[in-house]
């Protein structure tokens, strides 16, 4: 999964999107179920279609909204993104597919200019679980495991790959979507959405996909292909055995579709296919609230977030919005944000809830080495002159409390390059605090001195 955590590492929206895309649950819901606009963790933009296959830009998401490609694996369902490791798919797989059984022929034109699947909110009080091993096992193995099998069907040839997955249920626990992903050490990787009865979500079939008929089986997909950054991608859509399937299978340029081929035999196939049965309800619904506030007094409100909050708004800083999503087990979250024209200041606090408030895979930076989070000693574009090592940490780094001082915010000091000559500076950055509460800050058109202040009177 390190090709997963790296990308999403690198993600990041505008403090001014961000605080856009959250003011939309003050918007009445106009129709139930996907249209919903959900609160702040449920209704992480669900970007379903390139994600991954897309060349990313240093970057982190920020901590109040994450972006969760269905492309291969998720960030933890808009929470607190744990670390994914998954199962190894052990054992060899037999050469000369063909010899043992019946390949389909899928066409797969190659189509250009394919955009990405519209974007989904999850409804209100919807939240995520991790796929166990037995659960994949019973959903590639039609709900029931045959006696002695292995849990991943040899046929599918996922021999050598990581394999993870996980589930989204409404407000109710009731499955919305499932996703498997996986990757092979030599650079091979796939990633399956799963709906009950129906094309996952936000799944669009581009015109120019061709329609084949999987072997002598009653199922019909449309296939398509694409080249990306020396990838191909073999991609397809169909309904099979009540489960609607978005599959996407990628390997170096010059690779074949077989990978591809066989899930769609097996999923397709004459009596028995995969089967979400064991995963449309999830049991026990975990207990969610969310708040929005209309001003910096109501958040104060939250006790137990008011030490980490600034007691003012910035100077000249007027529009306020601001919110709260709280998630049992998983996420306990508080966010402020204030507009001045093209300037915006966002803070968001995490409070650990059935764990750290860091994501997965995320560790503070050494104050000791600015090369991890010195914007000083970098020009833009970031992707040429940052090192490797440190494209993960240098668009938002994490510092311990005890570590922060006005050096530090100075080190964080970058000129925009959207206000022209103006000077104004835009800060980005996470503070982790001993008791585990993250806040991370977002300011733009604010001095280091002012930002500092706010920092150093939480601390």
């Amino acid at each position: 999964m390190n090709h997963y955590r790296t990308y999403m590492d690198r993600q990041q929206v505008s403090p001014g999107l961000h605080a856009r895309l959250l003011a939309l649950n003050r918007a009445p819901a106009r129709r139930p179920g996907w249209a919903r606009p959900a609160a702040l963790a449920a209704c992480c933009a669900l970007i379903l279609g390139a994600a991954l296959w897309q060349p990313a830009s240093p970057g982190e998401a920020p901590g109040p909204l994450q972006t969760v490609p269905a492309d291969p694996s998720p960030s933890g369902g808009g929470q607190a993104g744990p670390d994914f490791h998954g199962f190894l798919v052990e054992g060899d797989s037999p050469e000369g597919a063909q010899m043992f059984f019946a390949v389909p022929a899928i066409g797969y034109p190659l189509l250009s200019g394919v955009e990405a699947d519209s974007a989904l909110c999850f409804p209100a009080g919807a939240f995520s679980l991790d796929l166990t091993e037995e659960q994949i096992s019973l959903l590639l193995w039609g709900g029931e495991v045959p006696e002695g099998a292995d849990s991943v069907p040899w046929s599918l040839f996922w021999n050598g790959f990581t394999l993870a997955g996980r589930a989204w249920y409404d407000g109710e626990g009731r499955l919305q979507l499932a996703l498997l992903w996986g990757e092979h050490p030599d650079g091979r990787r796939f990633s399956i959405d799963l709906a009950p009865d129906q094309l996952p979500p936000a799944c669009e079939i581009p015109q120019g996909a061709e329609t084949s008929q999987v072997l002598s089986s009653r199922w019909e997909v449309a296939g398509w292909r694409t080249v990306r950054q020396g990838e191909i991608v073999y991609e397809s859509a169909f309904v099979a055995h009540g489960v609607g399937v978005r599959a996407r299978f990628a390997v170096p340029e010059g690779g074949d579709s077989l990978l591809s081929d066989l899930f769609l035999g097996w999923a397709c196939g004459e009596t028995k296919g995969l089967s979400l049965a064991h995963l449309l309800e999830s049991g026990e619904v975990p207990g969610w609230r969310e708040e929005n506030f209309g001003s910096l007094d109501d958040a104060l409100r939250e006790a137990t977030f008011a030490p980490y909050l600034p007691q003012s708004a910035p100077a000249g800083y007027g529009d306020f919005h601001g919110g709260l999503t709280w998630r049992e087990g998983t996420e306990h979250r508080l966010w402020v944000h204030w507009s001045r024209g093209l300037d915006d200041v966002l803070l968001s606090v995490s409070l650990p809830e059935g764990g750290s408030a860091l994501s997965g895979g995320e560790q503070p930076v050494d104050p000791d080495r600015p090369e991890s989070y010195d914007l000083r000693l970098y020009s833009i574009p970031w992707c040429d002159s940052v090192p490797e090592e440190y494209q993960s940490t240098i668009s938002c780094p994490t510092f311990r409390a005890a570590d922060m001082g006005l050096p530090v915010v100075q080190a964080r000091a970058l000129l925009r390059d959207d206000r022209g000559d103006s000077g104004s500076l835009s800060f980005s950055f996470q503070v982790l605090h001993e008791n585990g509460a993250l806040v991370r800050y977002d300011c733009q058109g604010l001095t280091a001195e002012q930002v500092w202040a706010m920092v150093a009177a939480t601390l």
